[in-house]
This record gives structure tokens, C-alpha cells and sequence, in this order.
């Protein structure tokens, strides 16, 4: 029954390490010419995305931005900035160039897998502890 306990403990302790998150900053930037295609989505890195933005630069340029929500074709000199939350994000370049800048922030679980440790743990604490107290109810 001891031992039981001492899983079950184990277990809370490492469901708790589990859920530690790792927040990562990013940062990208690069040009797109005439005709190119943008999928800010897989240029990001893996994690749930917390914020974040898009800066694009040109003298002259048309483009057109796509989300699963809208579809925007625009045409702008200087600077345009696009929030990061727009689900399934595409830009495409019509006419002239573009330069971007991509910068925002992720979270990361890295510990996450040890919550499948944790329930097995706990399932086995559970039976373990069970056991015992069946066999001290059943000696009284």
C-alpha cells in the first residue's frame, strides 16, 4: 500500500512537470518578388502561437492577403502591418516586391509526454492502493 501512495505522489508531481511551459520567441524576414505565395503558417515554429506580426515594406506593391475568414487584395507604399492571429494566413505578391519581417512569440510544452507517464503511474497507484486496503478491510 506504501508503495501505492508513493506512485500516486510520483504521479501528481510528474502531471505537474508536464505542464511547464517554454516560451520562445521568434523572428524572420526576407523579400517576395512578383507572383510569390507566402504561407505565414508554415513558416512558423511548432508551439501555440501567443501573438505576433507581419511587417511588410515596398515602394509600390499589390497584394493579395488570405485567411479562412477574408479575402483582401490592397495596394500600399511604405509600411503595412498584419497581426499574427489570422487563422490559415496566405500573402500573395501581384505586382512589385515585398520585403517582411515576421516576429512573434510561441509557448512549448516540452515536458508534455511525461503526462502519459504520470496517468499510468496514477492507474497503478490506484489498483496498488486498492489491493491494500481490500486485504486491511478484510483481516478486521
Amino acid at each position: 500500500m506504501k508503495i501505492g501512495l508513493l506512485m500516486l505522489v510520483f504521479a501528481a508531481l510528474l502531471a505537474l512537470i508536464s505542464m511547464y511551459p517554454s516560451y520562445v520567441s521568434f523572428s524572420l524576414s526576407g523579400s517576395l518578388e512578383k507572383h510569390d505565395v507566402m504561407s505565414v503558417n508554415e513558416m512558423l515554429p511548432s508551439g501555440d502561437l501567443r501573438g505576433g506580426k507581419i511587417v511588410l515594406r515596398s515602394n509600390y506593391s499589390k497584394i493579395v492577403i488570405f485567411s479562412t475568414n477574408s479575402t483582401l487584395e490592397e495596394t500600399f507604399t511604405g509600411e503595412k502591418i498584419i497581426d499574427l492571429t489570422q487563422p490559415r494566413l496566405k500573402i500573395s505578391v501581384v505586382e512589385g516586391a515585398v520585403d517582411y519581417s515576421l516576429t512573434g512569440s510561441v509557448v512549448r510544452y516540452p515536458y508534455s509526454l511525461l503526462g502519459y507517464l504520470a496517468l499510468i503511474l496514477m492507474v497503478s497507484g490506484t489498483v496498488i492502493v486498492n489491493i491494500g486496503l481490500m486485504k486491511i478491510f478484510s483481516e478486521l
